[in-house]
């Protein structure tokens, strides 16, 4: 058995303490590999390989109020209430979202 001094036993309870609020201040900042949104309005767009409906992936992040689009001259949007209100639109890279969230959150894809 190891016989520490006072001396040895602060200088461990001191470096545990550091590696404990490492390891919290980690673990509580933002995933960095996805999309952060923030709460209020959002413009962005995805370069994804394939696309999935808005439905599913709103199901996946329901901090997002609205997704909407610019086709022409109309807008279309899918609401996030009662299960969905407007076009289940496919979700495609290379066009410019504007997403409502009620939140910040980082965002889950399908």
């Amino acid at each position: 058995m190891v016989n520490l001094s006072r001396k040895d036993f602060f200088i461990l309870g001191v470096f545990m303490l550091l590696v404990g609020i490492s390891i919290i201040a980690v673990s509580s900042l933002p995933n960095s590999s996805g999309i952060y949104l923030y709460k209020g309005d959002n413009n962005l767009s995805f370069n994804i390989t394939g696309g999935f409906n808005v439905s599913t992936f709103i199901e996946l992040n329901p901090g997002i109020e609205v997704i909407s689009y610019k086709s022409g001259n109309q807008t279309v949007g899918y609401v996030n209430f009662m299960k969905g209100l407007g076009k289940d639109f496919e979700i495609e890279s290379g066009i410019n979202y504007e997403i409502y969230s009620s939140k910040n959150l980082t965002l889950i894809f399908p």
